[in-house]
């Protein structure tokens, strides 16, 4: 049974949203030659600090925001709203994790350990920033853009541009879809005077920056493959990626909007796993040639 809670704050299913991204970095590095030798143990702390990450900011938005999620009716059945538990077990779940990530950092490199602090602020701020700016969804973009920075980093590649293109193509997807997932409580954003671009802009306002959003990260994912000269292979797999994104906003495009959720869970797997998919044939093309 606590698990099963626990499942319920942590969402174990969709760590698969940023996870991908988080690794593709790594992988991109291994596949470029931009990295230093390292210890293997390396790549559990990689994925040690992610879902530290993860876990801290899921554990902190249900902190922070438990007040407003028991006033909407989508958000009522979450754990602290329900009192399935206390919100000190939950404070504590998130300072664990945000532990877990310091270590888990501290063991990779100093560099990577620098940018945890910057992670970790972002991760507890991003649930306040609806109470006073619009462009909320960009915070968690921008902690979506450290994940794979960092694991560049935890590899031995140095600071540059491909990581942060790579970063950025993250940031805006997940903004884009962040975007999309608050048009489903605009009415309720307005009535408590929180804020978000759906209610600034209007739910259509809101699908066309989204096109425009990830429009722009697809720039960002074929820009990547020009400077780095990645083989034909690279670009075969971000072109699914970018169709797979194309179908959903026809689909947005012509009204069926029901099941957003559902819709914003399932692109994000198909557009994380896709590019990582890519990545990795460029890695195994590499090898191999």
């Amino acid at each position: 049974m606590q698990l099963t809670i626990l499942n319920r704050l942590l969402k174990f299913k969709r760590t698969l949203f940023g996870l991908p991204f988080t690794l593709s970095g790594a992988l991109l590095a291994l596949a470029c030659d931009e990295f230093t030798p390292v210890h293997w143990s390396v790549a559990p702390l990689i994925l040690l600090a992610f879902f530290a990450a993860r876990s801290a900011g899921m554990a902190f938005n249900e902190l922070i925001d438990r007040s407003i999620d028991a006033a909407n009716p989508r958000t009522a059945s979450r754990v602290l709203p329900s009192n399935a538990m206390a919100p000190r077990t939950v404070f504590a779940i998130g300072a664990a994790s945000l532990l877990l990530l310091f270590a888990a950092c501290y063991g990779i490199s100093p560099k990577v350990f620098a940018l945890s602090s910057l992670g970790a602020l972002l991760i507890v701020l991003y649930s306040y920033t609806k109470r006073v700016t619009a462009l909320c969804h960009f915070v968690l973009g921008a902690v979506h853009l450290l994940g794979p920075l960092m694991a560049w980093l935890a590899v031995g590649g140095g600071w540059g541009l491909a990581p942060l293109l790579l970063g950025g193509a993250a940031a805006l997807y997940i903004a884009g879809n962040d975007i999309i997932y608050a048009i489903q409580d605009v009415e309720f954003d307005k009535g408590w005077a929180l804020k978000s671009l759906p209610v600034t802009l209007g739910i259509e306002g809101s699908f066309i920056l989204v096109r425009t959003l990830h429009a722009c990260a697809s720039l960002l994912l074929i820009s990547l493959g020009v400077i780095l000269a990645l083989p034909i292979i690279y670009y075969v797999g971000i072109a699914c990626a970018l169709g797979l994104n194309l179908r959903r906003h026809l689909r947005l495009s012509r009204g069926m909007q029901e099941g957003l959720t559902e819709q914003i869970v399932k692109s994000n797997l198909e557009l994380s796993l896709s590019t990582l998919a890519s990545i990795l044939l460029v890695l195994v093309w590499r090898v191999l040639s």
